[in-house]
């Protein structure tokens, strides 16, 4: 029970937190203090990247720049134009899905790169609006483990059809001996 709860004030807060904003909400709500926000922003392991509509970056915390490196090559800066940056690192594919983002799209992904121990590390890409459309909001997520252990369970069932193959052979020949 316990569990649930902390499950369900997460995702409040992670609600909220699309909103980046102080007002009042119409539920009579008022927005989480700044304070916490920033708290909740800085130790997610979700990483999150939020733009203007121009496509600045304004603000971002440690697992998006994580994903921002292994998978473009570059350095998030708050006030750098995203958009140019991605340019920059001969990534030209941003604009579209950005448009999409914009003009009310949810969009979501998932996508690999090469790690620098050369290992494919896997992410989740959500994207969507701010509330008050002020900009794009877009979170990641490391996937690999699920995605490695996807990849095990594959192997794995591969491996016991190949044995029941066998198997199945070795009992017909058995089988017509007798």
């Amino acid at each position: 029970e316990m569990r649930g709860h902390a499950r369900a004030t997460y995702r409040h807060y992670r609600e909220k937190l699309f909103s980046l904003s102080t007002e009042d909400y119409p539920s009579g709500e008022t927005a989480l203090p700044s304070a916490a926000l920033e708290t909740l922003f800085n130790n997610s392991e979700t990483g999150y990247l939020i733009l203007s509509t121009g496509y600045a970056i304004q603000k971002f915390n440690q697992p998006a720049q994580h994903w921002a490196q292994l998978s473009f090559g570059v350095l998030l800066k708050e006030k750098l134009n995203f958009k140019q940056l991605l340019e920059t690192a001969r990534f030209d594919g941003f604009a579209p899905f950005a448009e999409k983002v914009l003009s009310g799209s949810k969009l979501s992904y998932e996508t690999n790169c090469i790690n620098h121990e050369g290992q494919k590390t896997w992410f989740k890409i959500n994207a969507q609006t701010l509330r008050d459309k002020s900009g794009i909001c877009i979170t990641v997520h490391d996937i690999t483990a699920a995605k490695n252990a996807e990849e095990e369970i594959k192997k794995l069932n591969s491996e016991l059809d190949e044995r029941v193959k066998m198997r199945t052979n070795e009992l017909e020949e058995a089988n017509n001996a007798l």
